[in-house]
């Protein structure tokens, strides 16, 4: 029977060990620029995706054909650009402004754009159910729609500096540790 000090031991051998690996491979996903800025794209995507169906499940029953209709858009909106911005960014113009950058924000502008349109084209369909004209309607989709990019921009570029940075932060940490051996250590020893 293993003692307290002991099992604590082992089991911070197993973190460490654990931690270790990730970080390992984490600087290996992230030696690659594309594939960090298409999971940066995908991770933004998934995060939108699940906060409009939050929403949408607080307003109404839950719909799964909507959730999954949500989640593709984001997943299509924020990746598309970023496989766009990989094939027409120079690395002279990442310098100036980074893809996960302009990823954050135009992906946030494709998804905002095609869910407004969504909903108007909806909602144009039966114009004697809206309480409004459409002058008035189109100008307080617009508005929210404003709101909502601008929300979305926000949320989106700490989600996709994080993932671009990821190796970076784990570079810091292991220095920051001072382990010469590439392992992480919790214990400080």
């Amino acid at each position: 029977m293993k003692t307290n000090a002991e099992l604590t031991q082992s089991i911070s051998e197993h973190i460490e060990t654990f931690l270790g690996h990730i970080a390992w491979r984490i600087e290996v996903f992230t030696a690659s620029r594309t594939r960090t800025n298409l999971a940066g794209a995908l991770i933004a995507g998934l995060c939108v995706a699940a906060l409009f169906c939050l929403v949408s499940m607080a307003s109404d029953p839950f719909n799964q054909y909507l959730c999954l209709r949500i989640t593709l858009q984001a997943i299509i909106s924020y990746i598309g650009i970023a496989l766009l911005l990989h094939k027409l960014w120079t690395y002279a113009l990442n310098r100036l402004l980074p893809v996960w950058v302009l990823t954050a924000v135009f992906g946030s502008l494709v998804f905002v754009t095609i869910t407004l349109a969504s909903t108007v084209a909806r909602d144009w369909h039966d114009p004697y159910a809206m309480q409004f004209t459409m002058r008035e309607y189109l100008r307080y989709k617009l508005d929210a729609a404003q709101f909502v990019y601008i929300f979305l921009s926000l949320l989106t570029l700490p989600i996709t500096a994080t993932v671009h940075y990821a190796g970076a932060i784990v570079k810091a940490v292991k220095r920051w540790h001072g382990d010469p051996d590439d392992s992480l250590s919790i214990l400080g020893g």
